[in-house]
């Protein structure tokens, strides 16, 4: 066996909205999707590239933060219900697992911390844990998991950043964000293929030379599945027949291994059963094709 893979929905269309390569300006009152709404004397600032405050894109987005000597709201990413959550949610589930990998790090500051959390859209409940994120040097991913109550109806949803500094000024680097909804564990069978495809047209001389022009490469996986339940083989052909951008998580221990990937199969991917399963009891198969987004990297 391979290991254990996750598959989840990517929340966020899949752009500039993941690593705010948006802007290289500061921007008071927002950058891309994301909501400044903290004190007045910061904002967001795009930033030139940085070794230590980027993780995949050219540039990370530096939050600066004003000594005011208590905790504040500061930045948040809303998911709506017309482009995100409720699009993206098979209506007859009302309870969903949400997992957020986070890349992001905190400058030294007295009294420096700044906390993770996602929300309900009317800022009235907090529905997971804060995670804390304390001086790196380095942006590193932390994770976030929580099970999200969804009313069928409004579905808003928000990622949002608390900080706090009790006597001087700091900042936060963020660089990717990827939320993802309803992930679930893939047991692939062992002919399991890891491929990557390369985009390239070969012509040879009437001497005989060989000219290759090279473009790019993309990774592909082929997943064979057996004993799925009903829920799994809905969801996976839900995400099909929609075209939704998803996540791959080849190592569920390693932040690291997340690829955002498309299932391309041109038929159905899950629809045949196994002796001797009902066919409300479960026990579907089928050949899971995915391709990733860009060339490989976590996002573009």
């Amino acid at each position: 066996m391979p290991g254990d893979f996750t598959l989840g929905c990517l929340l966020g269309q899949y752009n500039r909205w993941q690593s705010f390569d948006g802007s290289s300006v500061a921007i008071s009152t927002g950058v891309e999707s994301w909501d400044v709404i903290g004190p007045g004397t910061a904002a967001l600032n795009g930033r030139a590239a940085d070794a230590n405050a980027v993780h995949s894109s050219d540039q990370s987005i530096r939050y600066n933060v004003a000594s005011y000597g208590g905790d504040r709201s500061a930045f948040w990413r809303l998911y709506t219900p017309t482009d995100d959550v409720h699009a993206r949610i098979l209506s007859d589930v009302t309870t969903h697992d949400l997992i957020a990998d986070i890349w992001c790090r905190a400058t030294a500051g007295s009294g420096l911390q700044s906390n993770w959390a996602f929300q309900g859209a009317t800022g009235t409940s907090v529905v997971s844990r804060a995670i804390p994120v304390g001086s790196l040097p380095t942006v590193d991913p932390i994770r976030m998991t929580q099970q999200w109550y969804s009313d069928g109806q409004t579905n808003n949803l928000r990622l949002l950043v608390n900080v706090k500094d009790a006597s001087s000024g700091f900042s936060i680097d963020v660089d990717d964000v990827l939320l993802r909804v309803d992930p679930i564990t893939l047991l692939p069978e062992f002919d399991f293929l890891e491929r990557s495809r390369l985009l390239a047209a070969r012509h040879r001389t009437q001497g005989g030379v060989l000219h290759t022009y090279q473009w790019t490469r993309h990774f592909a996986w082929q997943v064979p599945l057996r004993f799925l339940s009903n829920s799994h083989a809905n969801l996976i052909n839900w995400w099909w027949v929609n075209g939704f951008a998803l996540t791959l998580t080849l190592d569920t221990s390693d932040a690291g291994t997340i690829y955002n990937v498309k299932i391309v199969n041109e038929t159905q991917p899950i629809g045949s059963k196994i002796k001797p399963y009902a066919y409300a009891l479960g026990g579907w198969a089928g050949v899971l094709e995915l391709e990733s987004l860009d060339q490989g990297s976590l996002v573009f």
